[in-house]
């Protein structure tokens, strides 16, 4: 009893250093993990692209006969790592992604917050939030650990930011510079995927419509930007190379079939997963007395939550159901990966900012010591919350692979870069590297060979991408040595 009394008072006074501290700790095998970030498959398929053609003609032969998406093949130009015999520039980009999607997060919470409480804080809850992404992702490899895949992080964090000057202009319009800060930004968010363009043309035009029926004061700038974004999405979603991707991916599902998959997928996918595979809804309900204080507040960010609740709820629906119904309508295939990481945090933004509408609209009057937390229990419970966070399936798929695959994996993959390198002094048209025999959990795309073993970068298709980059034909050692046995048997 004796401890007890004394350790209250002690995580009373120490909250917020043991909530980064322990935040920290969470997020620590994240970084950890860039360090064997080695490049896969279309790694080497677009470098070597880059490289041959050029930036710019790259970017314009990519529009005209694969995608319309000239923001990320910018992106992809511009950050394009030359790959060599070590992966140190793979590292470096990973904790790049990393530190800006929090830098992202970051600026979103100082945005709303600034005023309300302090700047420490304000560190700290976007450091809790970043956290909570990480370890609810529902798949990590595409989203931070594949090179040319984690370019939606960068989407993600310019769609954040995107948002932060958006709550900026209804805090107060600001200067113009401001304005063109995000006229231009959309620009650039209208050349993302499908699911951004729709997800912000949407927002835009649910925007127009409020303020025009509402009387707002800013229709004429909402207007301005709706019709500017959907100018670019056209740029986009018409763009030649979207046209013959369509026909490569040849989708087979009816209008039909697809308006009614799209609903259940967003209740199995959106819905149940995050009410019931995550601990979101407890999150949020332990956070009812900062919420409530929040709500009370002048704060000028409160105009942003002046919505109808059943107009916002109703625009929400639409958005994430159109996320589902662009995917296996367009695509074939249900939203998965690197694309339902980023449609899931967009999901958990909006039932927060829902969640603040409908308790500012019904005026909804509770008292802190009238929820379901008062407010000193508040931030013992979070810090329980974020402890648990370091066991979870993320960070237990993360620590057992550092402590058990990714040196070794590490230390293969260089073996190998070291005799391809070799083989290309000697000027050799083939080399033989082993196969990688250390199997990381965190790397999903494996494909078993005709013995049944596992090997992902083993596979034939990985081989003739890394053989094209380096110019050079690789072959597996042990099967070059088995078709050797074959033919003698013979």
């Amino acid at each position: 009893m004796e401890i007890y009394n004394r350790l209250i008072p002690f995580v009373q006074k120490r909250s917020d250093l043991i909530l980064f501290c322990l935040c920290m700790a969470t997020i620590l095998p994240y970084f950890l993990t860039c360090w064997y970030i080695h490049p896969y498959f279309d790694d080497y398929f677009f470098s070597d692209q880059i490289s041959a053609k050029g930036k710019y003609s790259f970017i314009t032969y990519f529009y005209t006969h694969w995608s319309g998406r000239y923001s990320e093949e910018i992106l992809m130009a511009l950050f394009n790592i030359k790959i060599t015999t070590t992966n140190i520039q793979y590292f470096l980009f990973g904790v790049f992604i990393l530190t800006v999607v929090y830098a992202s997060f970051y600026y979103l919470v100082n945005v709303l917050l600034k005023g309300i409480v302090t700047l420490s804080s304000r560190i700290l809850i976007a450091l809790v939030a970043f956290t909570f992404y990480l370890v609810c992702l529902p798949e990590l490899f595409t989203s931070f650990y594949w090179n040319c895949s984690s370019y939606y992080q960068l989407c993600l964090a310019l769609l954040l930011l995107n948002g932060a000057l958006i709550i900026g202009y209804f805090k107060k319009p600001g200067s113009r510079t401001k304005k063109i800060i995000l006229l231009l930004l959309n620009i650039f968010i209208a050349g993302f995927s499908e699911i951004t363009v729709f997800t912000f043309g949407l927002l835009y035009f649910a925007i127009v419509l409020y303020q025009y029926f509402t009387n707002g004061n800013h229709l004429r700038f909402w207007l301005l930007i709706l019709l500017l974004f959907w100018s670019c999405a056209i740029l986009n979603i018409a763009a030649p190379g979207n046209l013959i991707r369509m026909k490569a991916a040849n989708p087979d599902n009816g209008f039909l079939f697809s308006a009614g998959r799209a609903a259940y997928d967003l209740i199995i996918f959106h819905i149940e997963y995050t009410f019931l595979r995550t601990p979101y809804l407890f999150f949020l309900l332990i956070c009812i007395p900062w919420i409530i204080s929040f709500l009370r507040s002048n704060s000028p960010a409160l105009n942003i939550f002046n919505v109808n609740p059943y107009f916002s709820v109703i625009v929400t629906l639409l958005i994430f159901y159109i996320h589902h119904a662009l995917t296996i309508y367009g695509a074939g295939y249900s939203l998965l990966g690197r694309v339902f990481n980023f449609s899931v945090l967009l999901f958990w933004i909006a039932i927060v900012y829902n969640f603040f509408v409908i308790l500012k609209y019904f005026s909804v009057n509770i008292n802190t010591d009238q929820a379901l937390l008062p407010p000193f229990a508040v931030k013992p419970l979070l810090i329980t919350v974020v402890f648990m966070f370091g066991f979870s399936e993320n960070n237990r798929l993360l620590w057992g692979d550092l402590f058990r695959k990714l040196p070794a994996f590490n230390k293969q993959m260089h073996q190998r870069y070291a005799l391809i390198e070799s083989a290309i002094q000697n000027h050799q048209a083939e080399v033989a590297v082993p196969p990688i025999k250390a199997v990381p959990k965190l790397y999903l795309f494996r494909e078993e060979d005709h013995c049944g073993n596992s090997y992902f970068v083993n596979e034939e298709k990985y081989l003739r991408e890394t053989g094209s980059y380096f110019n050079i034909s690789v072959k597996l050692s042990d099967r070059i040595v088995a078709n050797e046995d074959r033919i003698q048997k013979r």
